[in-house]
């Protein structure tokens, strides 16, 4: 039997490698014994997913053992992936089917998350009232939130330092559970970390429910 039917890589950028595990589980009497070449991808982006070499194989497990079974998410372009992973055996039972998608941002993007449990990753600063949650996320384990009951004005949640170049552009997913008068984003930017501060763009309100594809040109 398998732990899950798929796996969802979430967003990575191309030319990248991510890895997850299908757990895989003796339900038999006898021994499990699944070879390397037992296990293959097929699908519109097959090519796109791999083993991981850190696999050992053969795998054999005996009645009600488990087995993790790495695999590799490995975008060559930017776009959604979707494949499909079988996993033959000597068993009696049909092959295991895993659905596997991933999306990939264009190489050489930069990709933050707040997945990782320390809060603000790496290089950000969380001024007070950002938090991070792991309700609801739009993508992965985290996201960085701020309550509406917060009261909160003019807080900051900067990034690391970042060169921009010519078309280069900011994207992130906003919601809120606040009713009117709803928050008010703006991004800005500054040389020194303690500004002085110039706005980019027109103000966001965040008035959706759902998450909502915000771009901002750094033109």
């Amino acid at each position: 039997g398998l732990g899950s039917s798929s796996l969802n890589f979430g967003l990575s950028v191309a030319k990248t490698e991510t890895n997850m595990a299908v757990q895989v589980l003796n339900e038999g009497v006898g021994t499990l014994t699944i070879q390397q070449a037992d296990i293959t991808f097929n699908g519109d982006n097959s090519s796109e997913f791999k083993l991981s070499e850190s696999n050992s194989f053969p795998i054999e497990l005996t009645k009600g053992q488990t087995a993790n079974i790495q695999v590799v998410f490995a975008p060559s372009s930017a776009g959604s992936k979707l494949a499909n992973m079988v996993i033959n055996h000597n068993g009696n039972n049909a092959a295991g089917n895993v659905a596997l998608s991933g999306g990939a941002l264009p190489q050489g993007s930069l990709l933050e998350n707040f997945n990782a449990t320390a809060f603000p990753s790496s290089g950000w600063v969380a001024e007070n009232g950002w938090v991070r949650q792991t309700y609801s996320a739009y993508e992965g384990a985290g996201h960085a939130y701020i309550s509406p009951t917060a009261n909160a004005t003019n807080v900051k949640l900067k990034t690391p330092r970042l060169n921009i170049h010519p078309n280069d552009s900011l994207v992130f997913y906003t919601k809120t559970t606040a009713t009117a008068p709803f928050p008010v984003m703006k991004v800005m930017y500054a040389e020194n970390v303690d500004g002085p501060w110039t706005q980019i763009g027109t103000d966001i309100t965040v008035n959706n429910s759902n998450y909502a594809k915000q771009k901002i040109d750094l033109n």
